[in-house]
Order: structure tokens, then C-alpha cells, then sequence
């Protein structure tokens, strides 16, 4: 009877992923997930409500889970988490910085495989951003938890990616009027299977 318990739990440990072996299995077989992790670098132009010119960079960690298709290159839905620290200046001197914290989804396509594969991608997320800071016109404000959405589209080449970035964020604070914020730009990254 206890070679009989073993033995389903050797199995069932297996079917889990939790077992000798496992991890191999599942990364060989379509249907299975695999994390990707990896840092980007967005910058575009920022249009904020009283001022005129503006941009806006970000610097991100990301984080994402993806189905994984035959061959080893992952192709179907993705979900994941980013965060980082955002900036935006006008020529007028004032500015603003964050820490964004969201959650992305999207999905992600193979169209050629080999020694540079090419995938293409969308994704859409929604966030916040945890602690902020802005100065404009001799105010200085400080927020929490202000909302933001962002959506986005390019292309992966192997490990690089190239991508479209939209953002959209309502910078709610303490000591100065609230704003409007949306940028648009470009984004590079590079990230790499876990």
C-alpha cells in the first residue's frame, strides 16, 4: 500500500511540473507556459494639460508568462507585470517623475523561426503610478496611486524588441492642479526566456 502512495505521488508530481524531469517535458510540448523577463527603454513626446512642449522616458522591468508553441518559440496570449521609474520635462521648466506599477496583456505571434526569429506583438495594460512627483508653473505636487493605461505593438527579433508606446495617465496630487498626461513614442528592449 505505501509503494502504491509513492508511486501516485511521484506521478502526480510529475504532471505537476513539480517533479524530476518535469520542466523539461513542459518546455517541449505546445500548450505549456514560458517566462520571459527583460529591461526597455521608452521615449517619446508627452502632451500635458497646461504645458506646452513636453517628453517623457521610461525605464522598465518586465515580466511575462506566454504560451509556448512547437519549436520552442512562444506564439498565442501573453500576460505579465512591469514597473520602473518614468520621466517628463517641459522647455519651460517643468517636469515630473514616477514609479509605475502595472499589469500587462497582450499576445504575441511567430512569423519566421530560425537563427533570428521574427514575432510580432500587441498589449494593452492598466497601472498606477505608486508615488509621483510634479513642478509646474512654481507648484510642486505629490501623488499616489495615479492611474495610468498603456498600449502597444512592434516586433521581437530574437531577444530585442522594437515597439509603438502609448500611455495615458490622469497625475492626481497633493500641493498643485491635477493633470492629463499622454505620450507617445518608441521603445527598445531586450529580455530573455527565465
Amino acid at each position: 500500500m505505501r509503494r502504491r502512495r509513492v508511486r501516485l505521488a511521484a506521478i502526480g508530481a510529475i504532471a505537476l511540473g513539480l517533479g524530476p524531469g518535469a520542466s523539461s517535458a513542459r518546455a517541449d510540448s505546445p500548450g505549456s507556459f514560458q517566462d520571459n523577463a527583460g529591461l526597455r527603454v521608452t521615449f517619446g513626446r508627452a502632451f500635458v494639460t497646461g504645458i506646452d512642449t513636453a517628453l517623457y522616458e521610461r525605464i522598465e522591468l518586465e515580466a511575462f508568462s506566454q504560451v509556448e508553441a512547437s519549436g520552442g518559440w512562444v506564439s498565442g496570449p501573453m500576460i505579465g507585470m512591469i514597473g520602473g521609474l518614468e520621466m517628463w520635462a517641459g522647455f519651460e521648466g517643468s517636469g515630473g517623475f514616477g514609479l509605475p506599477l502595472g499589469l500587462n496583456l497582450g499576445m504575441r505571434r511567430t512569423l519566421l523561426t530560425g537563427e533570428l526569429p521574427l514575432q510580432v506583438f500587441v498589449l494593452a495594460g492598466l497601472g498606477a503610478d505608486t508615488l509621483m512627483w510634479d513642478f509646474a508653473k512654481s507648484h510642486t505636487g505629490f501623488g499616489l496611486f495615479a492611474p495610468y493605461s498603456t498600449a502597444g505593438a512592434g516586433f521581437d527579433v530574437a531577444f530585442v524588441r522594437l515597439m509603438v508606446d502609448a500611455t495615458a495617465q490622469y497625475r492626481w496630487q497633493w500641493g498643485a492642479d491635477d493633470r492629463f498626461l499622454f505620450g507617445l513614442g518608441g521603445a527598445l528592449g531586450v529580455h530573455a526566456p527565465l
